[in-house]
């Protein structure tokens, strides 16, 4: 291509836009108009040039073969950052908030998975049941130790029905982070809320699912009888405090069974808040024979652990225990046989009493007959654990009575032979020691397996996992090892 010519005028005739003749020292175009010619001179043009590349001197030492080929870096497109969302810049926290409204709602599908016949047993007696006392507290207000209590239950319960460990392992790093915020919120003065005892046994619940050690569930117990203990039980009669009493009331009693030790819900004060439900209950027009039935039987259920400890502490005891004392528990054992029984012939009515609203309450009508069922197996435990210990107690009287006669006939400083009820009696105090498991009121041995499924935890919550057991005891339950009571001296 011809590169195009520049004119070599003035400057006056370019800008004026015609042919400058050139002539020095000045043109004759600018003579002949009387303007004075700027003459020829053009001004610099200043332009920044780089370098010329310089290639890097090679090697000598190791030159490149001919034959190698340079490897360019390949192109790679730049990441595509998300945009922000009008919904982050506008609420920067609505992406957490609805995890946690998920979180919250799925909650309802681990009750149903675990607890169907507890949960609907008290659901429509109850002011707020757990659904309706999680989404009431405002999310600036939710405690993060039950936030993540519930992420954990969660969590474990996907990774147990999808066999995924990975799952398992997050949950329990879940709960770990549950207990650090307890910890911290047991420091504050909402260390006796309703939102910190419901953290307390969420996480308790979780333990006893995945618990941490073989007893490690007993501990977290031992904490959620503390604070029951020092709300004290006008903080249960209604609203969420009665629900979570209900929730965790079986565990309670387990442990206190496990532990040889008396249980507080069987004290007057706790035991009156039944019959305060079933006033409000009439009021409401909400009654449920079957929920008045549980709540009795687990009224009498709580007192039992503390006739066990009692009587193992006469059967170990050098000397005769006081008749202020064997009176009044032989005649509350009475007294809880016959409560019992009553209570049993309640559940044993026909099917078309059962079929009826004011039976069953809010119970579906694919749970009425199982819970009926459970809650019996479990009344018969319970009396057969009661024969027995009023039978050890009658005859333990016998014993010292006959001890009593044998002294005052061969005189006090005779030395007795062996005496079988005794080193029986002791043999039956060292074996059930505080720190072994006593009964079957284990709920973390329900199989071989470490994680339960399905609905074992309820059946446990209604029989206290002493539903398998005959009235003889002698067979072991699918749930527990043999019971220790038929091991007792006849």
């Amino acid at each position: 291509m011809v590169g195009v010519p520049r004119s070599g005028g003035c400057p006056t005739c370019l800008s004026r836009k015609v042919k400058c003749d050139e002539t020095r020292p000045g043109c004759q175009r600018c003579t002949k108009k009387g303007l004075k010619c700027p003459g020829y001179t053009r001004p610099l043009d200043i332009r920044t040039q780089k370098p010329p590349f310089a290639a890097p001197p090679r090697d000598r030492k190791h030159p490149k073969p001919a034959s190698w080929v340079i490897a360019r870096k390949p192109t790679t497109r730049p990441l595509l950052l998300p945009q922000i969302t009008i919904d982050e810049v506008l609420a920067p926290n609505l992406a957490y908030e609805a995890l946690s409204m998920q979180t919250k709602e799925s909650f309802q599908g681990w009750l149903m998975y675990y607890f169907p016949r507890v949960y609907f047993s008290f659901k429509s007696r109850v002011d707020v049941d757990w659904m309706d006392f999680l989404r009431d507290i405002p999310p600036a207000q939710f405690p993060q130790a039950l936030m993540w209590a519930i992420r954990a239950l969660i969590t474990f319960q996907m990774g147990t029905l999808q066999g995924n460990e990975m799952a398992i392992y997050s949950a329990r790093h879940m709960y770990g982070r549950g207990l650090c915020h307890l910890r911290a919120l047991l420091q504050t003065p909402a260390a006796l809320s309703d939102e910190c005892l419901a953290s307390c046994i969420l996480l308790g619940g979780y333990e006893i699912l995945d618990g941490s050690s073989e007893r490690s569930w007993i501990s977290h117990t031992h904490g959620i009888r503390y604070i029951m203990s020092a709300r004290g039980a006008a903080a249960h009669k209604s609203g969420i405090g009665r629900t979570l009493m209900l929730s965790f009331r079986p565990f309670l009693i387990s442990e206190a069974f496990v532990m040889g030790e008396h249980c507080f819900l069987g004290d007057a004060e706790w035991t009156s808040l039944s019959n305060h439900a079933l006033e409000g209950d009439g009021k409401k027009g909400k009654k449920s024979a079957l929920g008045k039935i549980l709540d009795n039987a687990f009224d009498e259920f709580a007192k039992c652990p503390g006739y066990y400890a009692v009587t193992r502490n006469i059967l170990a005891s050098p000397t005769d225990p006081d008749n202020a004392v064997m009176d009044p528990l032989l005649s509350d054992i009475a007294h809880a046989k016959e409560r019992l029984r009553q209570l049993r012939a309640q559940l044993d009515i026909d099917q078309s009493m059962r079929d009826l609203d004011s039976f069953s309450g809010s119970v579906p009508a694919t749970y009425v007959d199982s819970t009926a069922q459970l809650i019996s197996d479990g009344i018969n435990s319970i009396l057969a654990l009661l024969g027995q210990l009023s039978t050890i107690l009658e005859a333990d009287q016998s014993r010292r009575s006959l001890q009593r006669q044998a002294r005052l006939v061969y005189g006090a400083n005779s030395t007795p032979g062996q005496d079988p009820w005794r080193l029986s009696a002791e043999k039956f105090s060292r074996r059930n020691d505080i720190r072994q498991p006593l009964l079957l009121c284990d709920p973390t041995a329900f199989t071989s397996s470490t994680r339960p499924i399905g609905d074992a935890l309820d059946r446990f919550s209604l029989d206290l996992g002493m539903g398998s057991v005959s009235t003889n005891a002698s067979q072991p339950s699918e749930f527990a090892p043999t019971p220790v009571w038929k091991d007792m001296p006849p």
